[in-house]
């Protein structure tokens, strides 16, 4: 019986060590129209958003909420691009690392952030912009 629970406990630590790659989720609100500002729909810059790359291109769901075109390369450049915003966000509250369904402790704390350089509280606030869009785009449980 031990040697059954060592083995497994020792797959588990090498899986969580080797960063087990989580699957992108579903998207159940693709963008389907372009983006227009309302009280109905929010107030989102979409030309903000692309002064920081295609990636970033916002169009909206059938309900004219604002969600990426592209939510997988959405986040794919936010975390290539905006790592220092991310990693400030992880060690000063203490997260694990940041997936494709494991963000919503990012888009609270990114503009809440107290230490690091101003260009990587920028990036830190960035990174709660983006979350915030690219929640629009699934129906995940928080």
């Amino acid at each position: 019986m031990k040697k059954v629970f060592l083995i497994g406990f020792t797959l588990m630590c090498f899986a969580s060590m080797t960063g087990c790659k989580t699957k992108p989720p579903k998207v159940a609100h693709p963008y389907v129209k372009e983006y227009v500002a309302s009280y109905k729909t929010g107030s989102v810059n979409v030309k903000d958003f692309l002064e920081h790359g295609e990636e970033f291109a916002i169009g909206a769901d059938e309900n004219g909420k604002a969600v990426f075109k592209d939510p997988q390369k959405a986040f794919e450049a936010l975390v290539r691009d905006y790592s220092d915003g991310i990693n400030l966000i992880r060690d000063e509250y203490k997260l694990g690392p940041i997936t494709p369904r494991n963000f919503y402790d990012y888009m609270t704390y990114g503009w809440q952030v107290n230490t690091g350089t101003e260009e990587s509280k920028n990036q830190a606030a960035f990174v709660t912009q983006v979350l915030d869009i690219y929640e629009n785009s699934y129906d995940f449980d928080k």
